[in-house]
C-alpha cells in the first residue's frame, strides 16, 4: 500500500528480470536520495554509480551528499558497500559525457522534479546514452488516471499523462529502443482507493491532488532492441 515501495520494487523486478545481474555488471542510479536499491544491486554483486543533485543550501533532506548516505547495514557489509558503490554530484538535467555502456540504469520518483514537464520527459530520452546496447533502463515518475491529455507542468513537481507518455514512447521506438507500455490501473480495493488530505503516507497508491487523481507509473526501455 505504499506507493514508494512499489516503485523501488518494480524497479528491482524489471532489473532482475531483463539485465544482466553479478560481478562483472554495472550499474546507474539517478536522483539517488537515500534509496536502499543502490545497496541491494551492489550486494547481488553489481558495481554501481549513485547521482544525486546537491545544491549548497537545501531544505529538503532527501539528498544524497555523500556515499555514506546509501550504505544500509541492514542490506549490505562495509568492505563490500565501498568497493562496489561510488558517487557524484550531478544534474540530471546535465549527464556527465563520461558515464557509458552501464548495463542497467534506473530512477525513482526524480524526473517529475528536475525542472519542468519538458525536462523530465528529455532526460529519460538523454539517459539512454549511457547504457550499452541491449541495456535496461528504468523509470517510475508521478502520473495522473483522471485525464489522458492534460498533466501538470511546475519546476518543483511535474505530472505526466497518457498522452505524454505515448509521445515519449514513440520517440523512443523511432530512435531504435523498445519499450512497452501498460496503463493498467488494476481493479483491487487497494487499486481503487484514493487518498485525500491529510495524505496518509505509506498507505494509499493513488491520491487526489488538485483536480487530478495522481499514481505512479513504471517504464521499462532497452536500449538499440529495435536496431537489432
Amino acid at each position: 500500500m505504499d506507493r514508494k515501495v512499489w516503485e523501488y520494487a518494480y524497479i528491482l523486478q524489471a532489473v532482475s528480470a531483463y539485465a544482466d545481474l553479478g560481478e562483472k555488471s554495472r550499474g546507474l542510479c539517478f536522483g539517488s536520495g537515500k534509496e536502499l536499491l543502490p545497496a541491494i544491486f551492489a550486494k547481488r554483486g553489481c558495481s554501481i554509480v549513485a547521482t544525486d543533485f546537491v545544491p549548497e543550501v537545501s531544505d529538503k533532506g532527501w539528498e544524497t551528499r555523500a556515499v555514506d548516505d546509501l550504505f544500509h547495514p541492514g542490506y549490505i557489509d562495509r568492505e563490500t558497500f565501498d568497493h562496489r558503490v561510488s558517487f557524484r554530484n550531478m544534474d540530471m538535467n546535465a549527464i556527465d559525457p563520461d558515464l557509458k555502456d552501464f548495463d542497467f540504469l534506473w530512477s525513482t520518483g526524480s524526473l517529475e522534479h528536475i525542472g519542468g514537464y519538458d525536462k523530465g520527459l528529455q532526460f529519460v530520452e538523454n539517459a539512454m546514452a549511457c547504457l550499452r546496447p541491449g541495456g535496461i533502463a528504468v523509470h517510475t515518475t508521478e502520473f495522473t488516471i483522471s485525464s489522458e491529455t492534460k498533466g501538470r507542468d511546475h519546476p518543483d513537481l511535474s505530472f505526466y499523462c497518457r498522452q505524454d507518455i505515448e509521445a515519449l514512447a514513440m520517440r523512443l521506438l523511432n530512435a531504435g529502443h523498445l519499450i512497452v507500455l501498460n496503463f493498467d490501473r488494476g481493479d483491487t480495493p487497494a487499486d481503487m482507493h484514493v487518498d485525500v488530505a491529510p495524505y496518509h503516507s505509506g498507505q494509499t497508491l493513488a491520491a487526489h491532488f488538485q483536480t487530478h487523481v495522481i499514481t505512479s507509473i513504471g517504464l521499462i526501455i532497452q536500449k538499440d532492441a529495435m536496431r537489432s
